[in-house]
């Protein structure tokens, strides 16, 4: 809605509707100032839009225009009481826009230009089935096993590790809550955290929390021991024994070493092959 109805309001307002909508090829309107003016003119030819006037004093010319000024008037009447003069205007064009229509093979407008059904408060009287979204679990997998991804699941009360950005450190947190597949509320010293399953590392005793967090993110990610963990000292003398041989013997300089080969058949990766023209892959 606009205040004025000068040329330059007018072209404005159209700019907006062409930008999303794009050109139209005919213009029909009246015979207002706004549409007579030299800049309407020069701005329809730039754009290679054919404007068409109706004649004076008959409204009949430009009848679907007028019908649909009138049924608006109308409707804004009963309703801007309610709602006011805008909430009115976007419950009007929502029921209108809407509503199925003879004319058009008993489709509504929207449904026309947009390819599908709006919703609308009376789907919620309706119960209806959520067809459950099929995924493709071979895809899925070929992904997976291409960039190393590993599923990660946690309970509820779970001691994990949460990265805490702003101090650049990972720091002890409990699982309180699951949110969907992969999302996690988590309880930290600083309060409740929405944490991606990827931001959340495993919790032992035996995890130390250092300045950074990388070494104990990286030794948790790929489920390996952290070497700087202090050694007890019976497994240490375990290790001292076995290094020490109990008899050392002199190898023969021309012995001939044989070099151990491994007899696996070797097959090449299964690769991603990406084709634009293919729908699926099986």
């Amino acid at each position: 809605m606009t205040n004025h109805i000068t040329t330059a309001a007018t072209l404005e307002n159209l700019r907006k509707l062409f930008a999303q909508f794009g050109l139209p090829e005919v213009i029909v309107s009246d015979n207002g100032a706004k549409f007579t003016s030299a800049e309407f003119t020069d701005f329809c030819a730039k754009n290679g839009i054919e404007h068409i006037r109706t004649p004076p004093y008959h409204p009949q010319s430009n009848g679907q225009a007028e019908r649909f000024v009138d049924t608006f008037k109308r409707s804004l009447i009963k309703m801007k009481a309610e709602e006011g003069v805008k909430g009115a205007l976007q419950t009007f064009l929502f029921h209108y826009r809407s509503t199925p229509c003879s004319a058009i093979e008993k489709k509504s407008p929207a449904e026309l230009f947009l390819g599908r059904r709006l919703r609308l408060t009376l789907d919620l009287i309706r119960p209806t089935t959520r067809q459950q979204r099929r995924r493709n679990e071979k895809m899925e997998q070929q992904f997976n096993r291409h960039h190393g991804a590993r599923k990660r699941e946690f309970s509820i009360g779970n001691e994990v590790l949460v990265k805490d950005h702003y101090a650049n450190r990972w720091i002890p947190a409990t699982v309180r809550r699951r949110l969907g597949n992969v999302v996690y509320q988590v309880e930290t010293k600083h309060g409740m955290w929405y944490q991606h399953a990827n931001q959340i590392q495993q919790r032992t005793t035996g995890n130390r929390l250092n300045a950074t967090g990388m070494s104990s993110s990286l030794f948790n990610t790929f489920a390996l021991d952290d070497p700087a963990l202090p050694v007890p000292a019976e497994v240490g003398k375990l290790l001292k024994d076995q290094e020490q041989p109990e008899h050392t013997q002199q190898q023969d300089p021309h012995l001939e070493i044989r070099l151990r080969r491994s007899s696996r058949m070797r097959r090449r990766p299964l690769r991603l092959d990406i084709d634009p023209k293919q729908k699926s892959y099986r």
